[in-house]
């Protein structure tokens, strides 16, 4: 029994033999230590939130035990077979602030780094009044902003990592991006470069930007190739694959249009009420973005137990090409969607909701399935249910299939995967099949089909139970 004690102290009366078990926890730095820990630059390992209490540390909401090391502290986390090894130590960056170098061990055995800062601390930077202001780097260039409340860089909130007294550079990260940036008093200029990438540098000054292009007569357009969409807003503005863009003129003249989409620099070609073309500096890659004057038909074969919409027009008659089309599926009572493919195309699993959207770029077939939701409820039939299963995988692994009314219990050689009613999808189920899929660890997917069959003369139940596992590498 756990007990509080009082002063250090615990009194107790000795009745029977008794058996005292005493642990000790690191007690953190309350000043350095203490506090919420986030990451601020994107590793691939987001979200990783650190709480560090007097005696207590948790991480991502999961409470870990702590190995104290010579300069910091480490832990392990585990996630089915995977390790992740895990070690942190602070860094000081000026007066009372300070990082949180967090160190991956992934288990791969490859190392990730990232840097975590605490809530609520050195978020702004304190940039001195004579930096404050808007600065530009020429057309196209993401523009920057300082000011009281710290440091944007196209919109997206900069925290400082660290800062050089000597060489005036700051080390800071926006939007999960790491920059260093450097400013020449002399010459009055910022020049911000993306770490790691020295190509990426960029001067900027205090001059306002060149003004902005408009496409005010193509106002309302809409261009798209399912891949791409621009969207020309009503007062002219530039919209690209979902993002508000400033399209600047270049080269000689300023006949020519560029913009920015995250650090990615884009060129308009060309634009005319029925075609944009666009290339990626980067890759040469030319894009041809068409609104279209094909007019393409939807056919719908929407099996019993349930019906269906169609955003306008209605099916059967025609849409204009790459025009998106939402498809709303409603099942009757006791009837949940079993099957939904789009020109032969099983897309069951991209339903959100009772809803499916899509470009139309052709002449289009679509079919509707639905399933008794008693399947589902009733999980195993009698046929499957209190039966065991098993086989030898081609690996010479034993597998084993352990079914009760409401969960089974795959073993795999020595693994064992309990599956409960959520954990299975139930795609197939008459009288003598069932078929259900469900995720085993590091296996993936997994699909098992259940075949209940009988051989001629004979009362004996041949029910068969087969597998389709494939080990991921």
């Amino acid at each position: 029994e756990e007990v509080t004690l009082q002063e250090g102290e615990y009194t107790f009366e000795v009745v029977s033999n008794v058996k005292i078990t005493i642990e000790f926890a690191k007690q953190f730095s309350r000043d350095k230590y203490v506090g919420t820990w986030t990451s601020v630059v994107s590793s691939g390992t987001l979200p990783n939130e650190l709480v560090i209490g007097e005696d207590s540390f948790t991480f991502n909401g999961t409470e870990y035990p702590l190995t104290a090391t010579e300069s910091g502290f480490s832990f392990t986390v585990t996630e089915g077979e995977d390790i992740y090894r895990y070690s942190f130590t602070l860094e000081e960056v000026g007066a009372g602030k300070y990082l949180l170098n967090l160190t991956i061990i992934m288990p791969d055995s490859s190392r990730i780094k990232q840097t975590c800062m605490k809530e609520g601390v050195n978020y702004s930077g304190d940039f001195p009044e004579e930096l404050w202001g808007n600065w530009d780097a020429g057309p196209s260039r993401y523009p920057i902003s300082i000011g009281e409340d710290g440091l944007t860089i196209d919109g997206n909130k900069a925290v400082v990592h660290s800062y050089d007294v000597a060489t005036k550079t700051y080390r800071l990260s926006a939007g999960g991006i790491e920059y260093t940036l450097v400013w020449d008093e002399a010459a009055e200029t910022l020049t911000l470069t993306i770490v790691g990438d020295a190509t990426s540098a960029a001067v900027y000054t205090k001059t306002p930007p060149p003004e902005e292009t408009l496409f005010t007569e193509f106002a309302g357009t809409k261009y798209t190739n399912v891949v791409h969409t621009v969207q020309i807003g009503e007062d002219g503005s530039f919209t690209f694959d979902g993002t508000l863009c400033h399209v600047y003129p270049y080269g000689d003249g300023m006949k020519g249009y560029e913009f920015y989409r995250g650090n990615k620099l884009w060129q308009i070609l060309s634009i005319s009420a029925t075609q944009i073309r666009l290339t990626d500096y980067t890759d040469e890659v030319v894009l041809n973005v068409v609104t279209g004057e094909e007019a393409y038909t939807i056919d719908v074969t929407c099996g019993d137990n349930g019906n269906y919409s169609l955003s306008d027009p209605a099916a059967g008659e025609t849409y204009g090409a790459y025009e998106e089309v939402t498809l709303t599926i409603i099942p009757d009572g006791g009837y949940k969607l079993h099957l939904l493919k789009v020109n032969n195309a099983d897309v069951t699993a991209s339903v959100d909701g009772n809803s499916y959207s899509f470009y139309i770029s052709r002449n289009t077939q679509i079919e509707i399935e639905f399933v008794s939701e008693a399947t589902v409820e009733d999980l195993f039939p009698s046929t499957i249910a209190g039966y065991t299963f098993t086989g030898t995988s081609d690996q010479g692994q034993t597998v084993k299939a352990v079914f009760e009314a409401n969960k089974v219990t795959i073993t795999i050689g020595t693994q064992n995967f309990v599956l409960e009613r959520g954990d299975i999808t139930v795609t197939d189920a008459t009288p003598s099949s069932f078929t259900f899929k469900a995720t085993l660890g590091t296996y993936g997917e997994v699909t098992f089909e259940y075949i209940k069959s009988h051989i001629y003369g004979s009362t004996a139940d041949h029910s068969t139970l087969g597998f389709d596992i494939k080990k991921q590498t």
